[in-house]
This record gives C-alpha cells, sequence and structure tokens, in this order.
C-alpha cells in the first residue's frame, strides 16, 4: 500500500496548491476546509482513501456545474484521481489493491477448474462462484476474458458441473454494466 500513500500524497498536495494559487484566500480556504484539506493529511489508507474520494467527488460536482475552467489542470487531476481510486478499494477499513485480488481469485479459480470430476462438488463450485464474484468486482478485461475462457473450455468437458457457474458469472456481469463495458467480448456473448 505504499504506492498508494506516495501516489494519494502527491495529488492531494497537487490539488491543495492548485486551490491556492487559483481561487482567492478566502475561497481557498472555504474549499480547502470543506473538503478537509486545511491541515496536514491523514498517514493511514483508509483516512487517505476517504479523502481523496472526497476530494474527486467534490470536483465531479464543481466540473459539471462550471463550464469554464478556473484552472487548466482540473479535468486531469479528476481523472488521475478517479483512476487511482479505481485501483484500490477501501472494504471494512482495509485498503487493498483491486486488481491483485482479482488476480488471487483468478489463479484460485483455475486451480479449482483442475479438480478431477469425482472431486467436484457444491463446496468447489460455491468456492468458483466466490472467485467469478471478486473477478467481476475487481478485475480488468484481461481477468474477466480469462475466466470466461476458462470456464469456456471447462464447460466443454463437464457442462453439467460448469455451465450454472457460467451462468453465474454472466449474471454478476450483467449486474455491473460498467464492468461489460471493460469486457466486450463477453458482453457480446451476452448480447447486452
Amino acid at each position: 500500500m505504499h504506492e498508494f500513500l506516495q501516489e494519494a500524497m502527491k495529488l492531494l498536495q497537487r490539488y491543495k496548491l492548485f486551490v491556492k494559487k487559483k481561487y482567492s484566500k478566502e475561497e481557498s480556504q472555504s474549499i480547502l476546509c470543506k473538503l478537509e484539506l486545511y491541515r496536514s493529511l491523514p498517514r493511514d489508507a483508509a483516512g487517505l482513501y476517504r479523502l481523496v474520494t472526497r476530494v474527486t467527488d467534490y470536483l465531479t460536482v464543481e466540473t459539471a456545474e462550471f463550464e469554464r475552467v478556473r484552472f487548466s489542470g482540473r479535468l486531469k487531476m479528476l481523472n488521475e484521481m478517479r483512476g487511482l481510486l479505481e485501483l484500490y478499494r477501501l472494504e471494512n477499513n482495509r485498503l487493498f489493491h483491486a486488481p491483485q485480488l482479482a488476480s488471487s481469485a483468478l489463479v484460485k479459480a483455475i486451480q479449482l477448474m483442475t479438480v478431477p470430476t469425482a472431486k467436484q462438488t457444491s463446496e468447489v463450485a460455491s468456492q468458483l462462484k466466490e472467485c467469478a464474484l471478486k473477478i467481476v468486482q475487481y478485475g480488468v478485461e484481461e481477468q474477466r476474458e480469462s475466466f470466461w475462457n476458462a470456464l469456456i473450455k471447462q464447460v466443454e468437458h463437464n457442462e453439467t458441473f460448469f455451465f450454472p457457474i457460467m451462468a453465474y458469472y454472466k449474471r454478476c456481469l450483467a449486474k455491473q454494466v460498467s464492468n461489460l463495458k471493460a469486457c466486450p467480448r463477453v458482453a457480446a456473448e451476452l448480447e447486452i
């Protein structure tokens, strides 16, 4: 999480500097107070994540409200913050790198897919569904497609066991429309 801490602090410091340069003293103090950026930045990952989220939400609203740009880097900074938030997730005050979590789920799923047919139990199916959900929620296009391709191969060998898992994966993807856009091949096969 060291990378997140460094990047988040750098982005927040840059944003503070932009606000101080481009707004009047009163406006900048008001904005920084509203966003709780007027004091030193938190040193913990959860606090920084929440602060980056707050600033991103503020920039999103501010950018939507004003057609004229008060400083040239607003949209670029907003996109950088969104990119950072896409890579990391905060759950139960614990920060984790989303694609790494999806990679772990993908490796586990592939291992589970290779168990002998005699050992393909409902417990294994349940674990595969958990992996599918993590891959949908946290994975990038390549990870989602790798899981999809592995499922297709397994369905050819044991349709009875793997087809319900494939159907579950499709439902998970359908619920998360943004992931469908990020995984066009699967979306096309779902005909959405």
